[in-house]
């Protein structure tokens, strides 16, 4: 956990630093914003899912 304060507590630490690049792609990875918004300087794509019916 190259970003946290606690690595020994990752979902109870505060991560003050994270590149923005990375932020994109776990958003991206998790299935995009679902609401809320980001800080400035951080760009998201607005991707659409297409499913076999």
């Amino acid at each position: 956990m190259p970003y946290c304060e606690d690595p020994t507590q990752p979902t109870d630490t505060v991560y003050a630093y994270v590149p923005t690049q990375f932020v994109t792609y776990i958003i991206a990875k998790h299935g995009g914003m679902v609401s809320g918004g980001l800080p400035n300087g951080i760009f998201m794509n607005k991707f659409t899912a297409k499913h076999d019916e």
